[in-house]
């Protein structure tokens, strides 16, 4: 028997379609939506698909496959996610720059990883001014696509809190585990 995958906050979904509604418009919001096949497809057209409800990871593959066509590629995916993080987070990230430093922020990841996934994990091994590398374990279900788009959301919540222009360095990224390097001028 393989491992259990991990499951998704159904927040995810909501803010990532936020960010394409902002990004590229309603109607492409609504035709993506139309678009969208499958039980996530049918559970977001019909408002099944609540906030805080908990969904299979598949679900977001299929989701994150369907919006790779559209957006064209990982690179799209990864600014998808950034941008997501960024309007989710943006009335936080206005009093946080007040009292929290990106790396600061950084090791907080694992409670973060607690609150939109259930399973895997997500651990800041070193966290100091201009750079954070987490090391993720156990995600299983996750797919370059679901890295592309976590990592990017990444890359949002560091500049919300004012790195400046972060480059991420991957290893793995393709299956369960994966170890990212942020770094900015510090």
């Amino acid at each position: 028997m393989g491992a259990t995958e991990v499951e998704m906050r159904g927040t995810n979904f909501m803010a990532s379609l936020r960010a394409l509604r902002v990004s590229r418009g309603e109607a492409a919001r609504d035709d993506f939506l139309e678009a969208l096949e499958g039980e996530v497809g049918a559970a977001l057209r019909l408002g099944g698909l609540v906030s805080a409800g908990w969904y299979p990871v598949g679900w977001w593959r299929s989701y994150l496959a369907s919006l790779d066509a559209l957006l064209g590629g990982r690179e799209a995916l990864a600014e998808a996610g950034r941008l997501s993080a960024r309007q989710d987070l943006a009335v936080l990230f206005r009093y946080a720059r007040m009292v929290l430093r990106p790396e600061v922020a950084g090791k907080q990841v694992r409670y973060v990883h607690g609150r939109y996934m259930r399973g895997g994990s997500a651990e800041a091994v070193e966290a100091r001014p201009g750079r954070l590398r987490i090391a993720f374990r156990g995600n299983h279900g996750f797919d370059a696509r679901c890295w592309a788009d976590y990592l990017g959301g990444v890359k949002g919540v560091l500049e919300g809190l004012g790195a400046v222009g972060p480059a991420l360095e991957v290893r793995g990224g393709g299956g369960p585990d994966c170890d990212a390097v942020f770094t900015w001028p510090a």
